[in-house]
């Protein structure tokens, strides 16, 4: 995982033009630009044969199929943008394919061809579900973050979630449990990380992998070794992610978040608790160091509902955008980013692994008006949200909440990061 970088025309900074998202008017095809120099073709394939192995069109839904994805490494050359992508298809047949560009003011790609062949390609607001059903969006313009065309893609897989002033007057769709009548709260624009940790990522930081859970692909094929490592991280308290949180910091020269006894340094903390613990309990959070930090439980569930009404993150179809028990068996966790992403482009925000939020919560009743953007300022459990791989539907709902002691490592507990945005 690398650090987040702003959208900037100086030096190795983020082109604008990245997190832009491109569809062939045929909705046949769509290209998504993923960070400065990874883009991915999707292309629409007819049939149900393969539905399984892949993402499935909407149950309800005339058209059958599925995007399959082809990512590739694309450059600039002056005025030109150009990505090749070599694969094989289902039928063994190689394909080798070329997409031009040409680039312009840094934001916009005119003219696409396709292996020499020009192609009508306009940009959208999100991924196309299935051909015809595009949406046209020409206009830059942001407003209050429901247009995910605002959305900012940085190196290392995290997108820019924009901020968001609620009055405590607002209406949510689904009900909001935190976002209640007359509490007013302030989310500053942040940056999260489209994916929860993963095990190699949680690896290479911390120098183990205590995961318990049993890993798979999104084919169900169990894996092992370092096959695993794409799966989130799993059976880590509360305590193990803020220490991540830190190193991470540490190891990529920024600021770390996390203070305990005015080191923010964790080596300096001592063991990580297996019980609760004042000491560790009176970490300090600095909210406005630019290092890694866990998210408020605002902040997540702003996040979750990606400028949607949807009951799930992403859907109001749990199997288009979760794993949880039905879809999984409850056997074990998947490749994260291996179901589709909501609106500001995270995934895995409903299922795979409950996440650890920075807030505490004494009870499961309604939140007080008067408490804090960040939370209450005490308390003996820290909020989980998103559901897990092991849980049933109505757990993963986005406005259904959690809260467990901070030293409990279950194998369905993960996490992600966040950053504050300057």
């Amino acid at each position: 995982m690398t650090s987040c970088k702003e959208d900037s025309d100086s030096g190795d900074s983020q082109p604008r033009y990245v997190g832009k998202i491109y569809s062939a008017k045929d909705g046949k095809s769509y290209l998504k630009i993923n960070t400065k120099d990874t883009a991915t073709y999707y292309v629409w394939k007819d049939g149900t044969e393969v539905q399984a192995l892949a993402r499935a069109a909407e149950t309800n839904s005339t058209v059958s199929g599925h995007y399959v994805e082809y990512q590739g490494k694309y450059t600039v050359d002056g005025e030109m943008f150009s990505l090749k992508i070599n694969w094989t298809d289902d039928d063994g047949n190689e394909t080798e394919l070329t997409i031009d560009a040409d680039l312009t003011n840094g934001s916009t790609l005119v003219n696409f061809k396709i292996n020499d062949e020009s192609v009508d390609f306009v940009k959208v607001k999100t991924n196309p579900k299935k051909p015809g059903d595009v949406v046209i969006d020409e206009d830059d313009s942001s407003d209050d973050g429901s247009d995910t065309d605002d959305v900012t893609v940085l190196e290392g897989g995290f997108v820019k979630i924009p901020a968001k002033s609620i009055k405590g007057t607002e209406t949510w769709t689904p009900e909001s449990k935190i976002f209640i009548n007359g509490r007013k709260i302030e989310i500053k624009a942040f940056y999260m990380c489209d994916h929860p940790v993963t095990r190699a990522e949680y690896k290479a930081i911390i120098g183990s992998d205590p995961s318990r859970a049993t890993a798979y692909d999104k084919k169900g094929n169990e894996l092992t070794g370092d096959a695993v490592g794409n799966n989130p991280v799993n059976s880590v308290c509360w305590y193990d992610a803020i220490v991540y949180c830190n190193k991470l910091s540490i190891k990529e020269n920024l600021t770390p978040c996390y203070s305990i006894k005015n080191s923010t340094d964790p080596d300096e903390w001592g063991y990580v608790p297996r019980d609760n613990d004042k000491m560790w309990d009176a970490v300090i959070c600095d909210f406005s160091a630019d290092g890694y930090r866990l998210p408020t439980e605002a902040e997540w569930e702003w996040a979750a509902r990606g400028g949607k009404s949807y009951t799930y993150s992403g859907s109001d179809n749990i199997d288009e955008v979760a794993w949880y028990k039905e879809n999984t068996n409850g056997t074990g966790t998947r490749d994260v980013k291996s179901k589709k992403a909501n609106g500001y482009g995270l995934y895995d925000m409903s299922g795979n692994v409950c996440e650890w939020c920075w807030d505490w919560r004494d009870s499961y009743s309604t939140i007080s008006k008067d408490t804090d953007e960040t939370g209450p300022s005490s308390g003996t459990k820290r909020c989980q949200r998103g559901g897990s791989w092991i849980d049933v539907a109505g757990l993963l709902e986005i406005s259904n909440r959690s809260s467990i002691a901070t030293y409990s490592r279950d194998w369905i507990y993960g996490f992600r990061v966040v950053r504050t945005a300057k």
